[in-house]
């Protein structure tokens, strides 16, 4: 996907995009898979990629004032974070525009590693990424199994296994140190946490943490 049909397709969702996330199943889902996040993210200087029009921020201040810069492609989407008040920059997490050992966390919520070129991506986090800091990466499943065996459209884009990341990371001097899967369901709670090492395919979102050795 071009980064043109990114901009675009985000742009043109901005004016309803925190409306949508406002359903009950939504804020479910947030509130417990970003929640381990989140808390990386407290009393840090915090970068966020693909942060969109500030969600992520908005829940940081929710507990503190947050010490937080975002990045988007979208234009539009960051009209949005900046009418909150937040401090936003419009750019690419390919190239990103801040000196080298500038954030103590970097955070990619949302699957946004999908839209990225995942060797150039980690390199750049690396680069702006403070020593001993953190990369919170969340993602989706490439397939999920169904409850009755079966398994869901597969989609490229997303991950197959939680250690797809891990020889590229590594080349760039980033260590995995925690994995958390998340199943999605359609009725409450809407997200159960799954073991790491369940087998078979049970989970649909992931959050891998990695740090800067």
């Amino acid at each position: 996907m071009s980064l043109k049909t990114i901009q675009n397709s985000y742009d043109q969702v901005a004016e309803t995009y925190d409306a949508n996330y406002q359903k009950l199943r939504y804020r479910a889902r947030s509130y417990w898979v970003e929640r381990s996040l989140r808390a990386a993210c407290l009393g840090k200087k915090v970068l966020e990629l693909g942060c969109g029009t500030g969600r992520l921020a908005d829940a940081l201040r929710r507990s503190s004032e947050p010490n937080y810069i975002g990045i988007d492609v979208s234009e539009k989407m960051l009209e949005h974070a900046r009418s909150k008040g937040h401090q936003v920059v419009l750019g690419n997490a390919e190239n990103l525009p801040f000196t080298d050992e500038s954030f103590e966390v970097v955070a990619a919520a949302k699957g946004v590693f999908r839209y990225l070129d995942k060797s150039i991506a980690l390199k750049e986090v690396s680069r702006v990424l403070k020593k001993n800091g953190t990369l919170v990466v969340h993602q989706y499943a490439q397939e999920t199994r169904k409850l009755r065996g079966r398994k869901s459209k597969i989609n490229s884009t997303h991950l197959k296994s939680h250690r797809d990341y891990d020889m590229v990371a590594e080349r760039y001097g980033l260590k995995k140190v925690k994995v958390e899967k998340w199943r999605s369901i359609s009725f409450p709670p809407y997200v159960l946490p799954i073991p790491i090492k369940s087998k078979g395919r049970w989970w649909s979102q992931i959050n891998l943490f990695f740090q800067k050795m």
